[in-house]
């Protein structure tokens, strides 16, 4: 993270969903008729984040990829 920083480096998500598709979403993530536990395929620690994105890019298998800071 330190090189991404000091490097100047962005990272920009982007996402092609409209408001009303995402309203949607929000709703049966609340409603606890979507399992969003299920939908992550894959884990990373911040160690191994170029793995992450690599995995991501790559996308073999992978529906999400997180990255987390859980040691």
């Amino acid at each position: 993270m330190s090189k991404l920083y000091s490097n100047e480096h962005s990272i920009i998500p982007s996402y092609a969903a409209s408001e009303i598709e995402t309203n949607e979403a929000l709703k049966l993530i609340a409603e606890k008729r979507v399992d969003m536990a299920t939908l992550i395929t894959h884990r990373f620690d911040i160690t191994k984040a170029a793995d992450a994105v690599k995995c991501a890019h790559e996308a073999k298998d992978a529906m999400k990829v997180i990255v987390t800071a859980d040691s």
